[in-house]
């Protein structure tokens, strides 16, 4: 079994005003480094890092910022996608200029789509960005449109840009049905899990690893839960599943868990402001002493 990769759909710092925090996002981006022990790749401008509430320049400006910061040290991926299309196009063309190593492109959400409409985005995506490398993005409890594997495979096979998917499906049967569907005709094809808790399971799967958002919280947890597989540490890995499980109890206590994570980042020592976008509120003292409970209870604090 090749390792898995592990990448992390980071959180966005932001000022008390609302404006991108940039000293912030450098101190969790070394966090999620940590000097070559932590993650893989860094997603920004995911479903945990408040993509929908920036504008398409703030988010050029975040592509920027991002390639510049990481310095190639980890893969960087960006969230490209949204309720424009003819912005999703001008973003994921911006990232090739701009040095991002692939694009997460998310269907349109709010209404629900039949599968006609959803397979001529993502025709239409990968035919107007050509030199973008680009991930397909599922999260069917937020657009309302579970992506078939079959028609995953059919785009896979007829646009080689198309070279993953983020499967964000609480149920294994999606993702084990996309791995058996895509891999038949693309044997490249990444399939990460969105939910870390899956991340093992994926593996011996045939997939490709996780872009779990608990990895903001244990970078360096996530990375030795990677060596543990490939190097067939079942112990650890049962270990560090467990803990993995416990902490995602973090992702209940809200509906929004983005200010959850920006707390648990603080109480381990990054710098950064646990502000979220209006209209979400800030956390509350209940709300924190469950993230200490959970922290503590996986040696995090």
């Amino acid at each position: 079994m090749k390792r898995g990769l592990y990448y992390t759909p980071i959180v966005t710092a932001l000022n008390q005003d609302g404006s991108i925090d940039w000293e912030g996002n450098a101190n969790v981006i070394e966090h999620l480094i940590h000097d070559g022990k932590g993650v893989d790749g860094i997603l920004f401008m995911g479903s945990t890092g408040d993509f929908y509430s920036f504008t398409a320049e703030q988010k050029k400006e975040m592509m920027r910022f991002a390639v510049k910061t990481v310095n190639k040290r980890v893969k960087v991926l960006f969230g490209t996608g949204g309720m424009n299309m003819e912005e999703t196009i001008d973003l994921t063309n911006y990232s090739v200029e701009a040095g991002v190593d692939g694009c997460l492109v998310i269907n349109h959400y709010y209404f629900t789509q039949p599968e006609a409409s959803v397979e001529h985005f993502y025709a239409t995506v990968a035919e107007r960005c050509p030199k973008a490398t680009l991930y397909f993005y599922s999260y069917p409890d937020r657009t309302g449109t579970l992506l078939n594997p079959k028609m995953v495979a059919r785009l896979a096979a007829k646009y080689k840009n198309y070279v993953g998917i983020k499967n964000s499906v609480a149920l294994t049967q999606n993702t084990r049905e996309i791995i058996a569907e895509v891999t038949a005709v693309r044997p490249d094809f990444q399939v990460f899990v969105g939910y870390d808790e899956h991340f093992v399971w994926n593996m011996f799967s045939g997939g490709a690893g996780a872009m779990g958002a608990i990895s903001n919280i244990a970078p360096c947890m996530c990375h030795d839960w990677a060596d543990a597989l490939y190097n067939k540490d079942y112990d650890k890995i049962e270990e560090i599943q467990k803990k993995i499980n416990l902490l995602n109890r973090l992702f209940v206590i809200d509906t929004l868990p983005n200010h959850l994570v920006k707390r648990a980042l603080q109480l381990l020592g990054v710098k950064i402001n646990d502000y979220v976008p209006e209209p979400f509120l800030p956390i509350t003292a209940e709300q924190e002493a469950q993230v200490i409970d959970v922290m503590k209870k996986c040696d995090l604090l």
